[in-house]
């Protein structure tokens, strides 16, 4: 493959390499900061080149606050964002997340009275799939679920008040109770310490 490119002395520069435009537009070449990479095409492949730097990438998070940064990942995935405390009263929030363009959301909490900058946030990762997912059925109860589990509570001992309002939580929540028939499911994402 034959570029022209120009050599300039004493040019400051992180990095041992100018690349021109022209040569990003003919090869649709991207620099991808996130994996340290250069790529672009070439008769009809696509080639890699590792970035060697000095760069490093900080996030500052404001004292008592949190913030939600964007996170490269190599695949379009779901993942379980492990919950972590990256260094003294600064912590990523546990979460499941979709990654989009190689993207995922990332809660982190900073409860220091001071800001804090962190160099090249990577939170610990799990593939979803790792995990059993339990899927809701729709979010309208059915009514013989409901008149099941009403007809399994103990009000005799309340006033009419406290029935009534007693069996409209219970209804509302009808899903969360484990009825006859009903298959226990379980989560492997949260441990107790």
């Amino acid at each position: 493959m034959q570029q022209e490119f120009l050599l300039m002395r004493e040019f400051e520069c992180g990095m041992n390499g100018v690349i021109g435009a022209d040569f990003f537009i003919k090869h649709d070449a991207i620099i991808n900061y996130e994996k340290n990479e250069f790529s672009f095409w070439s008769n009809d492949r696509k080639i890699f080149i590792p970035i060697e730097s000095q760069c490093e990438f900080y996030t500052e998070i404001p004292s008592r606050c949190e913030i939600i940064k964007y996170c490269y990942v190599e695949n379009n995935d779901d993942y379980v964002v492990l919950p972590d405390e990256i260094c003294e009263g600064v912590y990523i929030a546990g979460s499941i997340v979709c990654a989009r363009d190689n993207l995922i959301p990332v809660k982190i909490l900073n409860v220091r009275d001071g800001d804090v900058q962190l160099k090249n946030v990577r939170p610990k990762l799990e593939k979803a799939t790792n995990y059993h997912i339990c899927e809701a059925k729709g979010t309208m109860q059915s009514v013989s679920r409901v008149d099941k589990l009403l007809k399994l509570l103990k009000t005799d001992d309340l006033n009419n008040e406290e029935k009534i309002s007693i069996q409209k939580i219970c209804a509302k929540y009808s899903d969360v109770f484990l009825l006859e028939g009903d298959e226990l499911t379980v989560t492997n994402i949260y441990k107790q310490r």
